[in-house]
């Protein structure tokens, strides 16, 4: 694979975190911070979907880190803005899964895990791609859930 299609495939699996909350939380938060966490993840997934970064930027911490396998960090609101302006256009379709959710009783950090299904456009054709994911969402002063910090690591083939 080469280190271009390698950073587009890593990159959108960075970027399609969750679709639907299958997992549960190891931790006992109020019943509306978990409604509220499930509707802002399910809402990225949305933005996601459409391909809108303008929509997707909006679910961002400004000093967002990616750390995706064999890739470079990327670091901060522009270059995310950057990676998904580049990466979208070469994704086919994408969806993730979650497996688990925890809310910390203080209701201002979360982390999900799961696993990403995207279909990359290749020039060799539609290229399947999983990867294991784990996303940590803090939240400020009862403002929204924002993703701080992402780490993928691509399965095996």
């Amino acid at each position: 694979m080469t280190l271009a299609r390698t950073l587009l495939v890593s990159a959108a699996l960075t970027l399609t975190p969750m679709a639907c909350a299958t997992g549960t939380g190891t931790l006992a938060p109020a019943p509306d911070l978990r409604h509220d966490f499930d509707a802002r993840s399910e809402a990225l997934q949305t933005a996601e979907s459409a391909k809108d970064v303008d929509r997707i930027m909006s679910f961002w911490a400004p000093d967002a880190v990616i750390h995706v396998d064999g890739a470079p960090v990327i670091q901060g609101a522009a270059a995310v803005r950057q990676a998904y302006a580049s990466m979208l256009p070469g994704i086919a379709s994408l969806r993730s899964e979650r497996t688990a959710v925890a809310i910390a009783r203080s209701g201002d950090l979360a982390y999900e895990t799961g696993t990403n299904y995207i279909t990359a456009n290749t020039p060799a054709g539609p290229t399947p791609v999983t990867s294991k994911y784990l996303i940590a969402w803090t939240r400020h002063d009862g403002g929204p859930w924002l993703v701080q910090a992402i780490s993928v690591t691509n399965n095996p083939r």
